[in-house]
């Protein structure tokens, strides 16, 4: 399980570091207008910038489901860590009280050894 978290948030963190790339490497709207001739064409008929929104939404995809594959597998490791292996493990042991305070009529031990003092 530890080796799939793993493998799984080193594609996590590639596909984010690719994704701030390609994010940055778009032009912005006015750009686009400069991009006329030669440039427009550079990776193809679309032009760049089809390319890149389209990486970008194939990268923007990869990272949706890669939370989601990371949060389920982190959430399936918490709880199996924090659940008790058993019921007697757990058993909570209270200290003794005594029933001396009770029966000489709520009275505590530095009251009655004031009392007795007189």
């Amino acid at each position: 399980m530890a080796l799939i978290y793993g493998i799984l948030m080193v594609f996590f963190l590639l596909t984010c570091l690719l994704m701030i790339l390609v994010i940055l490497l778009q032009p912005g709207k006015s750009d686009v207008a400069a991009l006329g001739g030669a440039a427009g064409n550079f990776m193809g008929g679309g032009g760049a910038a089809t390319f890149l929104t389209k990486l970008t939404t194939g990268l923007a995809v990869t990272y949706m489901v890669l939370v989601i594959a990371l949060g389920k597998l982190a959430s399936g490791a918490l709880t199996t860590v924090a659940e008790p292996e058993s019921a007697a493990d757990t058993t909570i042991s209270l200290p003794a009280t005594s029933d001396d305070a009770t029966t000489d009529g709520g009275a505590t031990d530095a009251g009655s050894g004031d009392s007795a003092g007189e």
